[in-house]
């Protein structure tokens, strides 16, 4: 991934970018999909800004958000069987501040036990197979790594057992 940046010249480009810009670009961008599956995004980041490279956030994010609408979905579903997956408030993505880092996390089901360890690896996914390819995960921990930055799961759990929140940090030095 590295080269890539390297040969298309992106990867030198590294711009300011306000989170709260990038996440509205994406919801305007994804309004149908959002709307759809009747999902709210809360983003609470307000000012802060991150130096990164050009496109990256936007990769970031476009897969974080794809995977809560299919996990949100999922989860809809569950409770037509099972009440105790039932979720009477707005569905909802959220972003906010962690200091200059970021969390993002959903009302969906969160990751199961069984792939909490192998989450980022190559072709790995909960989904199922002809659902998911495992790189979606894969290729935003790439990407962020090119650049000093990262993406892990936190350990808190939600109602359903499963961890669900995602810490996207920075190098303060990049930021």
């Amino acid at each position: 991934l590295e080269n890539t940046f390297i040969r298309k010249g992106s990867y030198d480009e590294f711009i300011l970018q306000r989170i709260s810009d990038v996440i509205k670009n994406i919801e305007q961008n994804l309004m149908k999909v959002i709307t759809d599956n009747d999902v709210f995004i809360e983003c609470k980041t307000e000012d802060l800004s991150w130096f990164v490279p050009k496109g990256v956030l936007i990769h970031v994010f476009y897969n974080l958000f794809n995977n809560s609408i299919y996990w949100i979905d999922k989860r809809k579903k569950f409770a037509e069987a099972d009440k105790n997956y039932k979720y009477i408030e707005k569905n909802k993505i959220v972003i906010e501040p962690f200091g200059n880092d970021i969390v993002v996390y959903d009302t969906g089901t969160g990751v199961i036990k069984t792939m909490e360890d192998i989450l980022f690896e190559p072709l790995e996914s909960g989904k199922p197979n002809h659902e998911g390819r495992g790189m979606g995960l894969y290729i935003v921990k790439k990407l962020l790594n090119s650049f000093g930055a990262n993406v892990e799961l936190l350990s808190e759990r939600n109602i359903y057992g499963n961890r669900y929140k995602f810490l996207i940090s920075i190098n303060d030095e990049e930021a």
